[in-house]
């Protein structure tokens, strides 16, 4: 939807930024892949750098997830990290 004109500058621009990071959620983003780890090099520090990514922890046979800040098993759900 395009935005209407005649509205203030910063109006007008919050509106065409806003617009702009709807289209980006409309839009699919595609697939990210799971990575291969190991329960030893999860920690809290890399759940921030890896938040809401997906993992296979080899050594415990299982997915893992991050929440931003720590580990989880996706199988029983315990915390790792």
């Amino acid at each position: 939807m395009p935005v209407p004109t005649g509205l203030s500058p910063p109006l007008q621009a919050y509106l065409e930024e806003l617009e702009s990071r709807l289209a980006g959620l409309e839009a699919p983003q595609g697939f990210t892949p799971a990575f291969l780890t190991q329960s030893t090099q999860l920690s809290a520090a890399n759940a921030a750098a890896h938040a809401a990514r997906v993992g296979l922890a080899t050594d415990l046979k299982t997915l893992v997830w991050s929440d931003g800040l720590r580990w989880w098993r996706a199988d029983t759900g315990a915390q790792i990290a």
